[in-house]
């Protein structure tokens, strides 16, 4: 299913919108980071969150019928100014500085 941002039953359900979405992944990125962390690689992220709430993030979600894509992540990031980098002279891992990242409103 596609919406506007390419995700979310929560969006596509109509009482959810791509602010919430976004407040939904800025609340759960506090939840998965660990301890002393400063980048955390998209890959890992994603999987952290589909753990973490799989009833936003993870397959399971009856509408979606998809996880959670590194392009759908990117988009709602976009929304609150966060670009993605890579770490190891431009050839490692791409993901997100965790200083970038503003807490939720």
């Amino acid at each position: 299913m596609a919406t506007q941002v390419g995700m979310s039953v929560r969006e596509s359900q109509s009482h959810f919108g791509k602010d919430d979405l976004v407040d939904v992944l800025l609340r759960d990125i506090q939840q998965v980071q660990l301890p002393g962390e400063t980048f955390i690689s998209t890959g890992d992220l994603i999987g952290r969150l589909i753990d973490h709430n799989p009833m936003d993030w993870g397959d399971s979600v009856a509408d979606c019928r998809r996880e959670v894509t590194p392009q759908m992540i990117g988009k709602l990031f976009r929304m609150v100014g966060v670009t993605p980098i890579r770490v190891g002279s431009g050839r490692g891992p791409r993901g997100y500085a965790l200083k970038d990242i503003p807490p939720p409103s």
